[in-house]
């Protein structure tokens, strides 16, 4: 250690804590002197194979003692996690109930017929083309060399052109 005085913020003169420091210091040569006068001069090989393997037992039980801590600790960490996948999985579960509910047939005919006023074609205002007439058609086209008459469209029905047709 350095020799060089501790002051504390309260003490101004540094002396105080020089004082404690050194009684501090000196204690702990006196328990350090008593504890080694109680052990003999020599010690024997059994002696000391007993004091180092009480020392390896007092290691090996802390460390036993610690990695049970670690090991808490982490199993704690895991409950955590899986509760928070259980959430996951609830919440994963009600989104795809939702996305499902979105999307279902009768809910998006709903939206059609309300907000974009579709209705269903009736039967006898449905033409089926076979290929003859397409290709009949895009030759009669390519001869008249009109744009409008290229692309084969199908007419929606709404309404409006369903009162139109009436």
């Amino acid at each position: 250690m350095s020799s060089e005085p501790v002051t504390s913020r309260k003490d101004t003169s540094g002396k105080g804590a020089t004082r404690r420091a050194e009684r501090r210091q000196s204690l702990f040569f006196q328990v350090r002197s008593e504890l080694l006068a109680l052990l003999p001069e020599t010690l024997s090989y059994s002696a000391r194979l007993f004091i180092g393997f009480s020392l390896l037992t007092l290691i090996s039980s802390l460390l036993v003692v610690y990695a049970a801590y670690e090991n808490r600790l982490a199993y704690a960490a895991l409950q955590n996690l899986e509760k928070r996948q259980r959430h996951y999985d609830v919440e994963w579960g009600q989104l795809l109930l939702e996305r499902s509910t979105l999307a279902s047939p009768s809910r998006i005919e709903s939206i059609a017929r309300k907000s974009l006023q579709m209705r269903q074609i009736q039967p006898e205002s449905i033409q089926v083309l076979n290929a003859s007439q397409i290709r009949a058609e895009q030759s009669r086209s390519v001869t008249t060399g009109s744009l409008a008459s290229k692309a084969v469209t199908l007419p929606l029905a709404t309404d409006s052109s369903v009162k139109a047709d009436n």
